[in-house]
């Protein structure tokens, strides 16, 4: 069984530039096409900042680019996480069918995957659950949208 996370320090301030963080968060980057010279350099930068670009779960990022400035939400992690971290994949809740007869997997949420793997931050689940609510009450379904919640 995997340790229970915590929540990571902001031990030291990133050097990366906005492609870069677009890069480690997103996975997209806007302009240059390339934000590290080759996998290597960027797995490093992960190894190096991974601490400090975990801790701003739920926040803006200062200094992020086109993709990353908005941050991203509980229950969820930077690309590179998902890339570097993590040994299995997600799993497939349903398969869905497109009007020409293929199908396509719909896999379990991040959330899901990080609740399930006791990788959630010390009061992640509360948190997200909270905003969860708030989209609800907006509108919003996040959990049909994005796979189920249970």
């Amino acid at each position: 069984m995997p340790r229970r996370s915590t929540r990571p320090k902001k031990d030291k301030a990133t050097r990366l530039n906005p492609d870069q963080l677009d890069d480690l968060i997103t996975g997209h980057v806007l302009n240059s096409g390339h934000s590290f010279e080759d996998e290597i350099e960027r797995r490093k930068a992960w190894e190096e900042n991974k601490g400090y670009l975990l801790s701003l779960i739920g926040q803006k990022i200062p200094g992020g680019g086109f993709f990353s400035c908005g941050g991203y939400s509980y229950g969820s992690r930077p690309r590179a996480f998902w890339n570097y971290e993590v040994k299995e994949a997600r799993r497939i809740v349903e398969q869905r069918s497109l009007p020409s007869g293929e199908t396509y997997p719909i896999y379990e949420s991040e959330f899901v995957f990080l609740k399930r793997s006791n990788l959630l931050f010390p009061g992640e689940e509360l948190e997200y659950h909270r905003i969860q609510r708030e989209t609800k009450r907006r509108g919003f379904d996040m959990e049909k949208e994005h796979g189920r919640e249970d």
